[in-house]
Parts: structure tokens; C-alpha cells; sequence
């Protein structure tokens, strides 16, 4: 495993505070770092790819590989029992200075727009400093999302969307809480192609 939650099962009582943090390294030795999809070249760093970036995005199970949406997010939730769509936002996207940036050299790029920067070279796109999606955008792999108190009853998958390559590259947990003030975490069951979505009761 080169990339792994601590603990990857944690169990906590509703109101528990959770301190979820992260962090990596810049320095580790030059080797095409996740595939060849690591971070943007680091030039204080004689070139050496900024690697090390993790993130958190809810699944509905621990074998599924794509993350819910921001509105179907039960793992964090606010006092009102509603998705508290700013930590989601963050836990997933680090609060890269390119999602807020309007600078056409700093912002965050989409595809499109990477591939035309890099001359339609995946590769290139993939490691540039405006890709966001890759995370790239973060300036460190140190991450504080603070204490954050868990409202929510159930059994919560997660996992990084960025160190995910389908194989033994799979950085996965699961939170479990009891006694939460809401009940709401979903859970999806596929059968062929007909998706049956049950929603526990709030």
C-alpha cells in the first residue's frame, strides 16, 4: 500500500470531535510518483514532483470507487442535519488557492483548458499546477480540517479520489458512529443496471 488511512476503522459515539489531518512529503525521490500523475515540478525541489496529496470523499460502500455527491453526503452533517457542504468541500478539495482565483496564471483549469495549455499532452496535464483535480493545486501535503464533531449515526465509507488507481493503490476508511443525532447515512444497492436508492429516516 503506498498510501493508507490511520486508523483505516474508527469507531466514536455521536458528539465525538474527530481530528482529521494529513501529511506527505515533497521530498521524496523523483520517480513518476503515482503513475506519472503526481503534482506539478517543483522547482525549489530540483524538479522533483510534488507527490504526496490525499483527500476525502464519501462512498456509499467500501468497494465502490466513486465518491457521492456534496448533497448526498451524510458522513458530515451541520445541526440541522443538512450536509455541511463547506467541510465536504474542503475534505475534498483542500482549499486550493486556484478554486477561488481569478488570475488566468493561478486558477484552477478544467480539461479542456488543461489540454490546450499543455499542447494536448495528458501527461503534462495531468501534473500541472492549475489541475486541481489532481489536487495539484494544493501548496502543501499537510492538511487540518480541525475538529469536527460527528452528528451523524452509520456505518461511513470514504476514500481519496486522487490515490485511487483501481488496484493496490486504494487509500480507503470506514467511520463508524453510534448515537448520533441523525440517522442518514444511505445506502445504495445494484443489481445489473437497476440502482435502488434506500434512505434511512432522518
Amino acid at each position: 500500500m503506498e498510501y493508507d488511512y490511520v486508523p483505516q476503522v474508527l469507531n466514536v459515539a455521536g458528539g465525538d470531535l474527530v481530528h482529521f489531518q494529513w501529511i506527505g512529503s515533497d521530498y521524496n525521490p523523483n520517480r513518476n510518483p503515482n503513475d506519472a500523475e503526481g503534482g506539478p515540478a517543483d522547482k525549489a525541489n530540483e524538479n522533483a514532483y510534488r507527490a504526496d496529496r490525499s483527500n476525502i470523499v464519501q462512498a456509499s460502500t467500501s468497494d465502490m470507487n466513486l465518491p457521492r455527491t456534496a448533497a448526498q453526503v451524510s458522513m458530515f452533517v451541520k445541526e440541522n442535519g443538512q450536509p455541511d457542504t463547506d467541510l465536504i468541500n474542503a475534505l475534498a478539495l483542500l482549499n486550493q488557492p486556484g478554486l477561488t482565483s481569478a488570475d488566468e496564471g493561478t486558477r484552477c483549469l478544467n480539461l479542456t483548458e488543461l489540454l490546450s495549455k499543455n499542447q494536448n499532452n495528458r501527461d503534462k496535464a495531468k501534473k500541472d499546477i492549475q489541475n486541481c483535480m489532481k489536487l495539484n493545486n494544493a501548496p502543501t501535503p499537510y492538511f487540518d480540517a480541525g475538529l469536527v464533531k460527528m452528528r451523524a449515526s452509520g456505518r461511513f465509507a470514504y476514500f481519496s479520489s486522487r490515490n485511487n488507481n483501481f488496484s493496490n493503490r486504494s487509500q480507503k476508511g470506514l467511520l463508524i458512529v453510534n448515537g448520533g443525532d441523525f440517522s442518514s447515512a444511505m445506502t445504495i444497492t445494484i443489481n445489473f443496471v437497476l440502482v435502488i436508492v434506500a434512505v434511512m429516516m432522518l
